[in-house]
């Protein structure tokens, strides 16, 4: 059976998991990303699920970019 594919949400939320764990904090991401801590802190938990421009915003924070097709 194939794996199913991981949601760009996913995806995401890993991330900032894996930056984290580097030591970097999701208030630093927010900063950079221009977004408040409280919606990085809601996204990141899993509690709100980002618009596509501020998933974007976010992985550009962390040096990251995805693709959709």
């Amino acid at each position: 059976m194939a794996k199913k594919p991981k949601s760009i949400v996913e995806e995401l939320r890993q991330a900032i998991r894996r930056a984290e764990q580097a030591g970097v904090t999701r208030g630093r991401i927010a900063t950079i990303a221009s977004i408040p801590r409280s919606q990085m802190t809601r996204i990141a938990s899993g509690e709100n699920v980002p618009r596509l421009d501020t998933a974007e915003k976010i992985a550009r924070a962390m040096g990251l970019s995805f693709r959709l097709e």
